[in-house]
């Protein structure tokens, strides 16, 4: 590229050769500041599940809700039949004040021991399959927001410089750039 060393901007104007032409422009000052960028991550717990109903049909047991219905209700029953033995017991001291009979008390606790004595029998099982766990596990989300650099150029002009050949400057250079 050649930089011509005179344009006519006006008539009259007069062509001085010259001897050095230099543009130079300094490297301008940058001012870059730096966002990070905004990381966000969410998680949700995993879910497991647990299947019991292979255990309890290995061992013949029933499940938890039908073993507590059942033993609701026989709960109920035996509660019914105390309050049907205490009514018993109380007709029995009525009837020996009544016939004045000695040490109804010490029958009625004898009665009562051997009504209430029971063998108890534990067993111990062993279930032949194990519970089934079902385990749902869940990807994080994760979100990165990008923020771009921020960026403040000091723009600095070029610089000319000019030296003619001739001494005498007597026309003037016109200078466009």
């Amino acid at each position: 590229m050649s930089i011509r060393s005179h344009v006519a901007v006006s008539s009259g104007s007069v062509y001085v050769p010259l001897q050095e032409m230099e543009i130079s422009r300094k490297l301008s000052d940058i001012d870059v500041k730096y966002h990070a960028a905004e990381l966000s991550i969410s998680t949700r717990n995993p879910e497991i599940t647990v299947n019991w109903q292979p255990v309890w049909d290995s061992i013949g047991l029933e499940n938890p809700l039908s073993s507590m219905r059942s033993r609701m209700a026989s709960d109920t029953g035996r509660s019914f039949e105390t309050i049907a033995q205490l009514a018993r017991d109380g007709d029995m001291v009525a009837r020996s004040v009544v016939m004045r009979e000695k040490n109804i008390f010490g029958r009625l606790g004898m009665e009562k021991f051997h009504r209430e004595r029971q063998l108890e029998t534990k067993l111990v099982l062993m279930p032949d399959t194990m519970p089934k766990f079902s385990v749902t596990v869940y990807k994080p989300d994760i979100h990165i927001e990008p923020h771009s650099p921020e960026v403040n150029p000091n723009d600095i002009r070029p610089r000319v410089s000019l030296k003619s050949l001739q001494s005498n400057s007597s026309g003037f250079i016109d200078q466009r750039i």
